[in-house]
């Protein structure tokens, strides 16, 4: 049986040092920016070597704001992404 999929977007965040890709969903994200029961962040972690990317708060504030910014947007056909310059 299938397992369905989570609604809202879908990121990926790529680690440069080791070439790890995390894929992340807006509603995991969401769910996973609480912080633990003894007071301490959530932490995104590199799968590959364990380095910490950020925390799910961070990243969940992050995402929201950048809905926003679409959402801004007067047109649909308009989008806006990072420019990677070398």
């Amino acid at each position: 049986m299938e397992e369905k999929q989570n609604e809202g977007q879908w990121f990926v965040i790529r680690h440069e040092k080791c070439g790890s890709v995390i894929t992340i969903n807006t509603e995991s994200v969401s769910r996973s920016s609480s912080s633990f029961a003894d007071g301490g962040p959530r932490l995104l972690t590199c799968p590959n070597c364990g380095a910490v990317a950020t925390e799910y708060q961070h990243l969940k504030d992050f995402l929201e704001a950048q809905e926003k910014l679409h959402k801004d947007l007067k047109r649909e056909d308009f989008t806006i992404h990072k420019e990677k310059r070398a």
